[in-house]
């Protein structure tokens, strides 16, 4: 967590360190992104950063929650939409939000792909993080009886997720393409039969 001072900064202050630290971090591992690097494209004198942030390992994590709370309204409260719109319905509209920021901004998702294939002890630590944010996810469906019940939950979990890391590793991949890019319509009906497609494995026969 940054130290207070960070946040008594003018909050476009903020952002702009924070975004000079994405892209950093986007393009580089955590072991070879340079704190000099980032503190003289942010206009601060060199280890200036040091001041708001203790180390690098918490300005990654810095990083991390800014790219987490670009994609999803920080403002939301992913249960009480889960509720109001049923649980997949409510999915659909967090998949179509997490892509339609992504599209506008995808150096968002290009920072989320790099991590999420990295070996690196720290950005292993990002991983657990972003895991963890669709387990909370999983269990509420799980504990509802919106996912199937006929086998082990934590095996259901990891066919779950490995579902999500897949369908987010191709739309990562595909930003440029037309379907995705050219028409948020298009986007829309995409994260519609993907989830679709997500919920049919996730749902026994019987439903």
């Amino acid at each position: 967590m940054a130290f207070e001072r960070f946040f008594t900064l003018d909050k476009m202050k903020q952002e702009h360190i924070l975004r000079i630290a994405l892209e950093e971090f986007a393009d580089h591992s955590f072991n070879l992104a340079s704190i000099n690097r980032i503190s003289k494209r942010a206009g601060l004198s060199a280890g200036a950063l040091y001041y708001y942030f203790s180390n690098k390992e918490d300005l990654f994590n810095s990083v991390l929650d800014f790219v987490l709370g670009s994609l999803y309204d920080l403002n939301l409260n992913v249960e009480d939409l889960l509720l109001k719109e049923g649980y997949w319905k409510g999915i659909e509209k967090l998949v179509f939000k997490r892509f339609s920021n992504g599209v506008e901004n995808p150096i968002l998702l290009a920072f989320i792909q790099r991590v999420m294939q990295s070996s690196d002890p720290t950005e292993k630590e990002g991983q657990d993080k972003i895991r963890k944010s669709f387990l909370k996810i999983f269990e509420y469906g799980y504990e509802r009886q919106e996912i199937r019940q006929d086998l082990p939950k934590s095996f259901l979990f990891e066919i779950h997720y490995s579902l999500v890391i897949q369908v987010n590793q191709w739309m990562m991949t595909h930003l440029d393409e037309k379907v995705i890019s050219g028409d948020m319509d298009n986007l829309k009906e995409l994260c519609e039969k993907a989830v679709g497609m997500i919920q049919r494995a996730m749902t026994s026969e019987r439903d």
